[in-house]
């Protein structure tokens, strides 16, 4: 009989041993490593009790923070874009010292920046510069959001310092349509009571998306035009070589980008004289360089008037948005302008400027294309020989 019971209780052990490896397996899959950043995929609330709230952020930690909570600063280059995009304005309790200051080409910016100017320094900012401890502490925010974080030790380190959650955000891997963005967005959207908005501007996003990917989608593959993407900003304005492989805007319009063909992709820079091997149909000029590309132009015509494009006058100016990185508004009226001029037919409804204003509006409640035209060149072909 003894025997039968000790028989018994192993049993029933082995059973619970194994369902708590099951369970422990089963929680720790969900998870990824804490230093290679979350899974974006899952809700962004873990729990809500005694008036404290566990969300996820972009890296995959899980942060807690105030229920309730109604003051937020944001650190790091581009983070209070985001925040503007979906936070209330008066819930902010300090910015950082960049964001005070001229920042042509960036509209969040230059709309908001009398504003910026009362509150309170939280620090430098900018992209040479690291979050400040200390003016943080002094304004006594609820949330930090955080976009410089790129890993779970430095959000960790800037959280311990200040006592205060910390919660990275991201702009991902692509320009615009990505889900580390909407993921961004939608975690503002939570923590400040405006998920209403938040949903509304990921909606926006996504459905610029589908728009632009559902007329391109009409052309035959033979009909694909070749493009180049020059004078894009890298670290800085740049000349006719700066550009970009595996480019957002090409690959949205399903056109062909000619430096694909290198292999390469992100932003690198090129021989301006394979552009003579290449002779693309199209060529598109980052208007922030525009002046760089005159400058060589007038060292050497022969080159630029030998391109097909050139003679053609098939040369378009394209507004900057890789300015303290990427601002989503302009980079979607870019790929709607870019569209415009190579699918005439598939987008015959759009203005790009009247488009442009559009998404302003939507995304930052105000007109600012004319102020971009005004401060580089409007959209349309362009030249070189003025």
């Amino acid at each position: 009989m003894i025997k039968e019971r000790v028989l018994y209780m192993k049993k029933v052990w082995t059973i619970i041993l194994l369902v708590t490896l099951t369970l422990f397996v089963s929680a720790c899959s969900g998870r990824q490593d804490e230093n290679q950043g979350g899974n974006l995929d899952g809700e962004i609330i873990t729990s809500s009790e005694d008036q404290v709230i566990t969300i996820i952020d972009t890296l995959g930690r899980e942060v807690e923070i105030p229920e309730n909570s109604e003051r937020f600063i944001n650190v790091g280059v581009g983070c209070l874009r985001l925040y503007t995009y979906v936070g209330p304005l008066d819930k902010l309790v300090g910015v950082e010292r960049n964001e005070t200051e001229d920042q042509r080409g960036v509209p969040y910016s230059i709309l908001n920046r009398e504003y910026f100017q009362t509150l309170p320094i939280v620090g430098q900012g900018g992209p040479r510069n690291a979050a400040d401890p200390e003016a943080i502490v002094s304004v006594s925010p609820d949330v930090i959001f955080h976009t410089d974080a790129t890993d779970v030790a430095a959000a960790d380190e800037l959280q311990e310092k200040t006592g205060i959650p910390v919660v990275a955000l991201s702009y991902g891997d692509v320009d615009v349509f990505n889900e580390d963005v909407y993921y961004s967005l939608n975690l503002i959207g939570e923590i400040t009571g405006e998920e209403e908005r938040a949903s509304e501007v990921v909606g926006y996003l996504k459905g610029y998306y589908d728009d632009l990917t559902e007329r391109a989608s009409k052309i035959a593959e033979e009909d694909r035009p070749s493009v180049y993407v020059g004078a894009l900003g890298n670290k800085g304005r740049q000349g006719i070589e700066s550009t970009r492989g595996d480019y957002m805007m090409t690959n949205v319009l399903n056109a062909i980008n000619v430096v694909d063909k290198t292999g390469k992709k992100g932003s690198f820079f090129i021989d301006k004289e394979q552009l003579l091997v290449w002779d693309p149909d199209y060529i598109f000029i980052d208007t922030d360089g525009y002046d760089l590309v005159q400058e060589d132009y007038d060292k050497s015509p022969e080159l630029y008037d030998s391109l097909t494009a050139v003679k053609e006058g098939r040369l378009h100016a394209q507004l900057p948005y890789v300015l303290l990185r990427t601002n989503l508004d302009t980079a979607i009226a870019d790929v709607y302008n870019m569209g415009k001029v190579l699918y005439p037919e598939e987008f015959s409804d759009i203005d790009p400027a009247e488009k442009a204003d559009e998404i302003y509006v939507e995304l930052l409640g105000q007109t600012f294309y004319k102020q971009m035209a005004n401060d580089y060149k409007p959209f349309g072909a362009i030249s070189l020989d003025n």
